[in-house]
Formats: C-alpha cells, structure tokens, sequence
C-alpha cells in the first residue's frame, strides 16, 4: 500500500501509525495502519475493519482524537 511505501520511506512502524477513513477504498489504509478510525457516516464494511470511530467533519472528529493523543503526550 501507499502507507506502507511512506512508512518505509521514513523509518516508521506501521503499528504507530494512525489512519482516518470513510470510505470502502480506505479498506486497506486502515488495514495497514496500526490503529484504523472510522468517521462517522462511513461505509458500513469500514465499520467493521475500524478499530475505533470518531465524529464526522461537522464535529471535528479527526481533530478531536489528535487533540487527546496529544494531550496524552504532553
């Protein structure tokens, strides 16, 4: 996959990297990542595949789990 190909590329581990997706052609990014989320509103076999879901665009979703890991970092 495409991540894969990054993650090689700059010396990071699949398994700490995290993928958003909505739809059925990020099967395989949050396949590949370490940990997978699903947006709110996502196709429903992405559901299945995600780790976790989070809130959609119109919440911020994306924005509001990066804000926690980073909170959880500091």
């Amino acid at each position: 996959s495409g991540l894969a190909f990054v993650a090689e590329q700059l010396g990071i581990d699949l398994a700490r990297i995290v993928a958003f997706g909505d739809g059925e052609n990020d099967r395989e990014l949050l396949g590949a990542a370490g940990f997978g989320f699903a947006v709110a509103g996502a196709d429903p076999s992405l559901l299945e595949l995600a780790d976790a879901t989070c809130e959609g665009p119109e919440h911020e979703g994306v924005a509001a789990v990066l804000e926690a890991a980073l909170d959880l970092l500091a």
